[in-house]
């Protein structure tokens, strides 16, 4: 494994709050980041891309006042799907997190939320009611065989779960059900979900297929000394079951996030194919993260 030197590609660090991820169409190709607004980019490559002229998506007056964070886009024919990380006033510990439901008209540069507010897809079970224990989001989505696979965070554990909607469902509030005990059996609407691996072989929502290794790949835990050095790769044949962590330390960080501010921070990584596709990657690849410098 060879990793290629560093490049700055977006800034100032303060537009980036979640991965990069893209949305590929017949010749144009869109990628977006947010923090708590999401902004869009749109050219020919990953290297053209170039800004929006406006917000693609905006935070609303319910469980997303704080902010709409666009994490995954699917085109389903002529329409555009998308499922964004959702939180209410910005308050934290006291802020509410949840995954909801996007479409766009346009190609992916707007998107609208259909029957707003009823358009969550992935909640905390209600038993759940500490602040520190009812949030379920900073997901990631894409497209596994007949079905749209939905990784997701809960803070009660940090441990990576999943959910999973029929193709022919699009993704729609109502239509996900998390994988609980073995099967897909909980409604992804205030429903149980088990870890796919408690082991910390898993440490955040990103997964890509990779075609050459044939296997679904994910960013583990790496810790050197007791402490939190930054991430590795992971991998499962299934995306789901067996995930074996690679003993490499790919991004390195100073702290973890909410680490001291005097240290550097590496978060939100992603993997996108040279082609600009995060969902199916190749033996070469781009490597993105925030870089949060110190202070």
């Amino acid at each position: 494994m060879q990793i290629g030197p560093v490049e700055v590609i977006r800034g100032p660090d303060t537009v980036t709050d979640n991965p990069f991820n893209t949305l590929s169409g017949s010749s144009t190709l869109s990628g977006y980041l947010a923090n708590s607004t999401t902004v869009g980019y749109i050219g020919g490559s990953l290297e053209t891309l170039r800004l929006f002229s406006s917000a693609v998506l905006q935070p609303g007056t319910g469980f997303d006042s704080c902010g709409a964070w666009l994490n995954s886009a699917w085109q389903d024919d002529s329409l555009t799907r998308a499922w964004y990380h959702a939180e209410t006033a910005c308050n934290y510990p006291e802020t509410h997190k949840s995954v909801a439901y996007a479409e766009s008209y346009d190609g992916g540069q707007t998107f609208i939320k259909p029957n707003y507010p009823a358009n969550q897809v992935i909640t905390a079970p209600a038993n759940y009611t500490h602040p520190d224990e009812d949030d379920e989001g900073d997901h990631h989505v894409l497209q596994v065989g007949n079905y749209l696979y939905l990784y997701f965070i809960p803070s009660r554990d940090w441990q990576l779960r999943l959910a999973r909607s029929h193709i022919d469902d699009g993704g729609l509030p109502g239509t996900w059900h998390k994988y609980y005990n073995g099967s897909f059996s909980e409604p992804g609407l205030g429903g149980e979900s088990s870890p796919l691996d408690p082991t910390g072989a898993l440490t955040r929502s990103w997964i890509s297929f990779n075609t050459y290794l044939n296997a679904y790949m994910g960013f583990s835990y790496v810790a050197r000394n007791g402490e939190f050095a930054g991430f590795g790769f992971t991998m499962s044949p299934d995306g789901i079951t067996d995930w074996g962590a690679l003993p490499y330390l790919v991004l390195q960080t100073e702290r973890e996030f909410w680490g001291p501010p005097d240290k550097e921070l590496v978060e939100y990584p992603s993997m996108v194919s040279i082609y600009g596709d995060s969902d199916n990657i190749g033996n070469v690849f781009w490597l993105y993260y925030m870089l949060l410098n110190p202070g």
